[in-house]
């Protein structure tokens, strides 16, 4: 059956800049400063999309900011949300599963017990998870700062289908998976990534290293990545 939820844009939120990316049209860049609250920073990507409809249908002497509103509206209304976050919002957390332990509650409640330690907040008000590509490392966040991306959500009548740190959308890809590739660094506008499969000898294999750009334009020696991760496909680069 089809579905009404027909589009998918993705959106990066990092400390220093944000981006937005619907289908067919170029990537939408928004600045804004590290201290900027979440809900703030929604707000400015909602006004930024507004003004870049207004540039874009310009055509006569005047476009009403109501017709911009309306055309940013259409545009979010029953699209799916793809959320990527920066290393500094959601920074890599390390832990390691102790032997023995099996039950998914008492490993949830480990993993919980072990972000709040390193993000120095309670664990009830934190969302844990990690993923099979990197067992060792564990993504967290809290609550509220869910709850408040998906109230923006609700009042673009969008849904947010998934959310997840840069890093591990790099872990994740074809090339990071390769045997050959005993550790990875990622680096973004916010911060830098690095983590080693300690299964593979420093020895016998290679590091990979990669780079996150909000610009689309070469990078100094850097060169754009071919089959790297496939979200923001155009915005990697190897160094």
């Amino acid at each position: 059956m089809w579905s009404v939820w027909s589009k998918t844009i993705q959106l990066y939120i990092s400390a220093t800049g944000s981006m937005v990316k619907a289908p067919h049209q170029a990537a939408l860049v928004v600045p804004h400063p590290a201290t900027l609250p979440l809900d703030r920073v929604l707000l400015r990507i909602t006004q930024a999309m507004n003004d870049n409809a207004v540039n874009s249908s310009i055509t006569n002497d005047s476009v009403s900011n109501s017709s911009a509103a309306n055309s940013t509206a259409a545009l979010l209304k029953k699209s799916r949300l793809q959320v990527t976050l920066g290393a500094s919002i959601c920074p890599p957390i390390p832990w390691q599963v102790p032997s023995g332990i099996n039950n998914w509650k008492e490993l949830t409640l480990l993993a919980h017990s072990t972000a709040a330690q390193q993000l120095a907040l309670p664990a009830a008000d934190l969302m844990c998870t990690w993923s099979p590509a990197t067992p060792s490392v564990l993504c967290a966040m809290p609550h509220w700062w869910m709850q408040s991306l998906q109230d923006w959500a609700r009042a673009q009548q969008a849904k947010v289908t998934s959310i997840q740190p840069l890093w591990a959308l790099a872990s994740d890809c074809k090339l990071a998976r390769n045997p050959a590739v005993q550790g990875l660094c990622v680096y973004e506008d916010d911060g830098v990534v690095s983590q080693t499969n300690p299964q593979i000898a420093a020895g016998d294999a290679s590091f990979l290293t990669l780079k996150f750009s909000q610009i689309t334009q070469p990078l100094g020696d850097a060169s754009q990545l071919q089959h790297g991760p496939r979200a923001w496909p155009q915005h990697w680069y190897t160094v």
